[in-house]
């Protein structure tokens, strides 16, 4: 019987050889959780992510397997060349968990026939564009590949029937095998990005600054002046004490002067640089400019962009578009044309949720994408800063699922059946994000094929 040969070459399980059968093969999970299946030490193993990498046999080859990394801490080297996302394994390839990590070889038993030297795979080139895939319409017959169906349809002559939560989970299922690894434009694009963001708010926060400073060095300037104005008048008052008249006229611009001082001081605020901590004379009002101009070097501005991912692929998640008619053809929203692309919602036992997808479908999908700004406040010396949730994590917070789609309405599916129409009104408030600590428990998930159909992905910035 074929078998697969794990020989470890270093680390804690060095020299140990682990087989694993191939018949009623699914999947190799290698971690240090204890459902692994090529399992590490869970205290000495520490480079090792607690699910780190799989493998699983390659579509494409009956007789291949790819090696996925599982968005691990330190990532996976192929023959020394990191990974990103799936990638073909080999008999005599060697696998290390991390740069630093343990390493093992791969092997099959029997081993296949000799072949020629392969290249070791270095992703420097863009993959070829994306063949999309042709969907038919509704009514027209037109066969539709199993993977690829919207929700709400299925092959062959029968009436459109809606498409169940463990259908959608074998979807994302099929698409995470076929899916490969991010090429290296992607990665260089998304670090261009972040470096953009990053030298924009540098930008922003410099220009600020210098405001600030000539805010404040005009402040110190109109402080001086009008100090100097009220000790003039003073040595006036001194030297007429004689001159009863002056004297009073000497007094009534005093006053005056004093209250054109306290009035700047409120106005423009003293330089925050030389003492922002110092405390507030007693009986003067703070502000809110002196409070401001106190903890100004402590607000920073923090903008970015952020995106909903399938946590198994990495790849974008959709809000899905069908065409405006039901399953006998007729049209469902008088607004729009039957070709038109609506998004699709599920009536849950009243409550409304929105249908995801992976794939753009042509383009008529939209991702679920968004920005986000908002001000931190530095809290400690090494940068730690504080702000809202829904500054950092906006997909933590209630979104309204219009934001994500231009149309204006919307197919309501009930009962195996699209049963009516939604104005942008009625579209849902959803929240797409979840704690971290669902991660594994959203990963068994998958592998079991219970997810349920409006179980959010996890939430990236970008």
């Amino acid at each position: 019987m074929q078998n697969i040969v794990i020989r470890h070459l270093s680390g804690t399980k060095a020299n140990q050889v682990e087989e694993i059968p191939l018949q009623g093969f699914r999947e190799v999970l290698i971690g240090r959780e204890a459902n692994a299946q090529i399992r590490y030490d869970a205290d000495r193993e520490d480079l090792v992510s607690r699910n780190h990498a799989r493998i699983v046999r390659d579509p494409a080859d009956p007789n291949g397997f790819l090696l996925t990394d599982l968005d691990s801490r330190n990532g996976t080297f192929v023959n020394h060349q990191r990974i990103y996302g799936a990638s073909r394994l080999q008999h005599g390839d060697r696998v290390q968990l991390g740069p630093s990590g343990p390493e093992f070889s791969f092997e099959v038993d029997p081993p296949p026939a000799a072949r020629p030297t392969r290249l070791a795979e270095v992703q420097q080139s863009a993959p070829p564009p994306t063949r999309e895939a042709s969907f038919g319409s509704p009514g027209s017959g037109t066969a539709v590949p199993p993977g690829m169906m919207p929700p709400g349809t299925r092959p062959g002559g029968d009436a459109p029937r809606p498409v169940g939560r463990a259908t959608v989970e074998r979807m994302l299922g099929d698409v995470t095998t076929q899916m490969k690894g991010e090429s290296r434009k992607t990665l260089w694009t998304a670090v261009i990005g972040i470096l953009i963001v990053l030298l924009a708010g540098a930008g922003y926060f410099v220009w600020n600054r210098h405001q600030q400073a000539v805010q404040a060095e005009a402040a110190k300037v109109e402080q001086r002046r009008l100090e100097d104005a009220v000790k003039d008048i003073d040595a006036k008052i001194a030297a007429n004490q004689n001159n009863k008249a002056m004297l009073a006229d000497l007094v009534a611009q005093r006053n005056k002067a004093n209250a054109d001082l306290r009035a700047a001081l409120d106005k423009l605020p003293p330089n925050p640089t030389e003492n922002p901590k110092a405390p507030v004379p007693p009986g003067e009002i703070l502000t809110a400019e002196r409070i401001g101009a106190g903890n100004v070097q402590s607000v920073i501005l923090i903008e970015a962009t952020w995106k909903i991912t399938d946590i198994g692929t990495g790849g974008q998640i959709y809000l899905y578009h069908y065409p405006n008619t039901d399953q006998t053809g007729a049209q469902v929203c008088a607004q729009y044309p039957k070709s038109e692309m609506l998004p699709m919602f599920t009536d849950d036992g009243g409550k409304l949720i929105p249908v995801l997808s992976t794939q753009p479908n042509g383009g008529s999908n939209t991702p679920i994408v968004g920005a986000l700004s908002g001000s931190g406040f530095i809290v400690s010396g090494d940068g730690f800063f504080l702000t809202n949730r829904h500054v950092l994590a906006p997909w933590r917070a209630t979104q309204n699922v219009g934001n994500f789609t231009s149309k204006k309405m919307g197919l309501k599916w009930k009962n195996n059946s699209i049963v009516g129409c939604l104005s942008a009104a009625d579209f849902p408030v959803a929240s797409f994000g979840r704690v971290q600590d669902d991660r594994r428990q959203d990963r068994n998930h998958r592998r079991g094929h219970h997810q349920h159909l409006h179980r959010p992905a996890e939430g990236h910035r970008t």
